[in-house]
């Protein structure tokens, strides 16, 4: 089951820059696209930070948390609608239009 507790941004890989210390990785391969995603995440608090995935090996997703300005983050898009706990959804008269998804942006779907 997935919940909306997960916001990330997709940007390009190179726009990742650590600035203080290092991350630890975890080699994730329980995803559905069969390919592995590496999950960065803080070694002393283990906050996850951001992952690079395979499947797309130019991209990152950071984790809106991770960043000093997160407020100013508007969502686009929300993955993995088939398997959202019910209700968890945000309401979209409140965030605007959202592409929805299937899996890991297997299929675009309209949602209620």
């Amino acid at each position: 089951m997935h919940s909306n507790s997960s916001y990330n941004i997709k940007t390009a890989k190179e726009n990742v820059k650590i600035t203080s210390g290092k991350t630890a990785v975890f080699d994730d391969k329980s995803g559905d696209t069969g390919k592995a995603i590496h999950r960065h995440f803080c070694p002393r608090c283990s906050s996850a930070v951001f992952s690079y995935p395979d499947v797309d090996e130019s991209a990152a997703f950071v984790k809106v948390g991770a960043l000093d300005q997160a407020g100013q983050v508007k969502p686009k898009a929300e993955i993995y609608v088939e398997s959202a706990l019910a209700g968890s959804l945000p309401n979209k008269s409140q965030v605007g239009k959202l592409t929805s998804y299937e899996g890991f942006m297997a299929k675009e779907v309209e949602r209620a």
